[in-house]
């Protein structure tokens, strides 16, 4: 019977010992599991991201204005004309709404992160009206002007971008609310960052340098 208690306590302990090491295998920091917890926050809208070209404009976009002016009169009747020209401004930053470890060859590697998807949250066209008057001899003629501007994503700005863990420049906003990973592209310099309360900023900096420490190669060396 003695024998039998002894056996049975054993079992427990090593189904204890098991369970607790496969707990300690699942919450091993790996750069994989900094991904993830990344991927996540995006998954819960903490994520944004904005890129500035080479000449310093953040997230540029080009478009279309095209204006129609109207000379309201009860005699002359309305006289109408339309004009176009080229218009351009910047955006704020993209909400995120995927990353992966998709590297530029198809292939996952856990030191690249691929911003994916994003939206943007301003809206891409835009209507204005305003009125002027034309002062006459006799009687006044007020104009009146509608102008429509759509702006459209150039490609190379609307393409996956990414963040390469082994060259990238960290940093945390002053009042630590948001984490930004920045790391210089052919074309853009990409921003990934992260937003929230101080505690989980913390953890968005700890899984951040991990990825840069972790995806060093001179570690290697020992120094």
């Amino acid at each position: 019977m003695k024998n039998k208690r002894w056996t049975t306590m054993l079992c427990a302990l090593g189904a204890t010992l098991l369970a607790a090491t496969a707990q300690a295998q699942q919450a091993a920091q790996t750069a994989e599991g900094a991904q993830r917890f990344l991927s996540t926050l995006v998954k819960k809208g903490n994520g944004y991201a904005w890129f500035v070209d080479a000449q310093g404009r953040t997230n540029y976009v080009r478009g279309k204005a095209t204006t129609t002016t109207t000379r309201v009169g009860v005699l002359l009747g309305n006289d109408e004309e339309k004009s176009e020209r080229l218009v351009d401004k910047q955006l704020t930053a993209f909400s995120l709404t995927q990353i992966d470890t998709e590297g530029a060859d198809g292939k996952p590697d856990a030191c690249m992160t691929r911003i994916a998807k994003w939206g943007v949250r301003e809206p891409l066209t835009e209507n204005k009206t305003w009125q002027t008057t034309d002062e006459g001899i006799l009687i006044d003629t007020p104009i009146v002007h509608v102008e429509n501007s759509i702006y459209e994503l150039p490609q190379e700005l609307a393409s996956p971008h990414w963040i390469d863990w082994r060259n990238v420049k960290l940093s945390r906003s002053t009042n630590g609310g948001q984490m930004t990973a920045s790391f210089k592209e052919k074309n853009y310099t990409a921003h990934l960052s992260f937003t929230g309360e101080s505690e989980l900023v913390d953890r968005v900096e700890y899984a951040m340098k991990f990825l840069k420490l972790s995806c060093d190669d001179t570690t290697a060396t020992g120094f």
